[in-house]
């Protein structure tokens, strides 16, 4: 049986082009008065360039593509009575992405 790593590996790709891309969208120099209201956020969405905008909208399905991808390590890694359960919960962790 071929080994998880490689799709794991994957996995953790995605998950630090997804922290690339969150930080495209929401990082910010400046500091706002939080206040307790969502108005800043609105304001800063509202001043983002247009650029990181829309390449942070291309870097999200690509992270989910390859968390995807690595959940088929999942079942590589099951042993016991009930393997086919673990193909399951990697189906349902594609769909919950």
């Amino acid at each position: 049986m071929a080994s998880p790593v490689p799709f794991l590996t994957v996995g953790l790709i995605g998950a630090l082009v997804m922290f690339a891309g969150d930080m495209l969208l929401y990082f910010t120099p400046g500091a706002y008065d939080m206040g307790g209201t969502l108005r800043p956020y609105a304001q800063i969405m509202r001043d983002l360039p247009e650029g990181r905008v829309r390449l942070r909208g291309l870097l999200g399905p690509v992270a989910a593509f390859l968390y995807v991808m690595s959940f088929v390590g999942l079942p590589m890694l099951a042993t016991g009575e009930f393997p086919w359960l673990m193909w399951a919960v990697a189906a349902l962790l594609a769909f919950a992405s």
